[in-house]
């Protein structure tokens, strides 16, 4: 109960906190001569999928994912050291990543084998539209420090994952399903998303570079579901939740190209004689 007041009472903070930087915030020069578009290039990796309980007995394990977003943001509005964007963001969501290993006197009766399995899912396609506010000040005479947050809205078409392993007992001639996951992403496929960044602009000659760190935090899991390991011939009958929530890290890096010189009108002289 308390740390749910604790992170009310800090999104609540937040927008004072912002409100007053904004009215503090001396101006600088450092998107001056240059495009408001930027391209946006960012690996990520995901944090793991989660377990309850974890499943000692069949050694469930999940793992991190790495994958990318792809875009663009645009700069609608400068104030003081502030800047505020908004743009698109491709990015490639992983389902699950996972693996086992069952005991051979689970499955067969030979004790001298074992059953692993390892999976991961196939990523599908996000579509991502931030809102973001940026700080930004000047640490050296190319150099600028910055420090963003931004609201999300993120798409991903809804869907199911499964994924089942099955044995088959040569005597009864039948299989067995011995492991199954089920999966799901929300009814409306929208996932409302905060991102915490930090990072560097560097002032090229011919464009505008920035280099940092980012966090995003998902309001509402990615996919939700359960798993469940069963049909063993030892081992009681396992079942919990299973859970990605969408969390990740990630290196972003953007450039935005300066505008370039504008071609001077050239005066015609004409001589009359």
């Amino acid at each position: 109960m308390y740390l749910k007041r604790n992170i009310v009472l800090r999104v609540l903070i937040a927008p004072l906190f912002f409100v007053t930087l904004i009215s503090t915030a001396q101006s600088n020069d450092l998107f001056k001569g240059y495009r408001k578009t930027a391209w946006v290039l960012e690996p990520i990796i995901f944090e793991k999928n989660t377990t309850d309980p974890q499943a000692p007995e069949i050694d469930l394990t999940t793992y991190n994912t790495f994958t990318g977003n792809l875009g663009f943001t645009y700069r609608f509005l400068d104030r003081g050291a502030w800047n505020f964007k908004t743009g698109f963001i491709l990015g490639l969501q992983p389902g699950y990543h996972l693996s086992a290993n069952f005991k051979a006197e689970d499955i067969i009766f030979d004790e001298d084998q074992y059953f692993k399995i390892n999976e991961l899912s196939n990523g599908r396609f996000s579509f991502t539209i931030p809102l973001e506010a940026q700080f930004t000040t000047q640490v050296a005479s190319r150099t600028y420090l910055a420090a963003s947050l931004a609201a999300k809205l993120t798409y991903l078409s809804p869907n199911q994952l499964s994924y089942s392993i099955a044995t088959i007992d040569e005597e009864a001639m039948e299989f067995r399903e011995i492991f199954l996951l089920e999966i799901i992403t929300t009814e409306t496929g929208l996932y409302p998303q905060l991102t915490f960044g930090t990072g560097f602009y560097f002032t090229l000659k011919k464009m505008l570079l920035y280099a940092g760190f980012t966090y995003n935090k998902n309001i509402i899991n990615t996919y939700s579901g359960r798993y469940v390991a069963g049909n063993l011939l030892v081992t009681p009958r396992l079942e919990g939740e299973y859970k990605n929530s969408g969390d990740y890290f990630g290196l972003s890096t953007s450039v935005a190209f300066n505008l370039g010189k504008k071609n001077k009108k050239r005066n015609k002289y004409y001589i009359v004689d």
